[in-house]
């Protein structure tokens, strides 16, 4: 459109957009899911650069990305939007660049999966890892875990390289790393064989519920969980300022993921709550 075209602030924006989320992902329904399918698409490119470098340590120590925020409303490489609400990016980044990190680097050619752990603190933790390899229903078809893994100071290391005696469909497959401090999550990493254009999504009938923050009246907490693996799950609270714990998080069956909202539970009952995943991408069907 005419005012879209006006606020691209890089001759070549929109059609280079398009032309990298066709190479990526199915082209969205609707214009809307289009917007938001941008976004992870960006944030998705960061990480793959930003954990490349990160892993590369001390070879590369530190990274910046341009820009951080919008003065008016664009389809712009801004983490942040004009009102401040976080773009996707801005959430991939507040978890790429968390001190402690685990990633994983997928190879068809090897049959292989490389898991990289990346600590910035000055001190040294023992963390629990767990892999699970899973197909499109969410089904585990391969596990492993280790436990207190010691985790050095300042350091970047391939933990394992792990390589798989059998094959699988890597078009409906993924591979999910979790890295564990005392049980809790500190960080995970999820990778796809084939572009995620390939995958055969299903629908992952997720369901949440809310429910007061018992130390602060002003929050809320959203319970998430979902049938099927969920990709790229973002909230959106059209009449309010979005301000969430975390967004575009993967949710798998069995698991269910609590984000904090702030504002009042009162309120939140008023409002136009709506969750999407990359399946809305896909599908004209609201998935809440």
């Amino acid at each position: 459109s005419y005012a879209m075209d006006l606020h691209q602030r890089s001759p070549i924006g929109n059609d280079a957009i398009i032309q990298y989320m066709l190479s990526w992902f199915q082209l969205p329904h609707n214009i809307t899911m289009t917007f938001w399918l941008s976004q992870i698409l960006q944030g998705l490119a960061m990480k793959y650069a930003i954990d490349h470098w990160r892993r590369s340590k001390p070879r590369c120590m530190g990274t910046l990305y341009w820009q951080l925020n919008d003065c008016w409303p664009a389809a712009s490489w801004s983490s942040i939007d004009w009102k401040g609400n976080w773009k996707a990016l801005h959430y991939f980044a507040k978890r790429f660049y968390n001190p402690i990190s685990i990633t994983a680097v997928e190879s068809k050619e090897e049959n292989s999966c490389s898991i990289w752990v990346v600590n910035d603190n000055l001190e040294q933790i023992k963390a629990d890892i767990v892999c699970n390899l899973m197909n499109a229903n969410g089904d585990i078809i391969w596990s492993k875990s280790t436990q207190n893994y010691q985790i050095d100071s300042l350091s970047s290391t391939m933990v394992e390289k792990i390589c798989f005696d059998f094959d699988f469909d890597y078009k409906n497959t993924f591979f999910n790393v979790t890295l564990l401090e005392k049980n809790i999550p500190i960080s995970s990493d999820t990778i796809f064989f084939e572009r995620p254009k390939y995958f055969e999504l299903q629908k992952p009938n997720i369901k949440w519920k809310l429910f007061p923050m018992e130390s602060d009246n002003l929050k809320t907490i959203m319970e998430i969980k979902c049938e099927k693996p969920a990709f790229w799950v973002w909230l959106d609270i059209p009449d309010l300022l979005n301000k969430f714990s975390d967004n575009f998080f993967h949710l798998f069956p069995n698991d269910s993921k609590k984000v904090i909202i702030c504002e009042k539970l009162e309120a939140l009952s008023k409002l136009d709550i709506q969750i999407h995943s990359l399946y809305s991408c896909r599908n004209e069907e609201i998935e809440i």
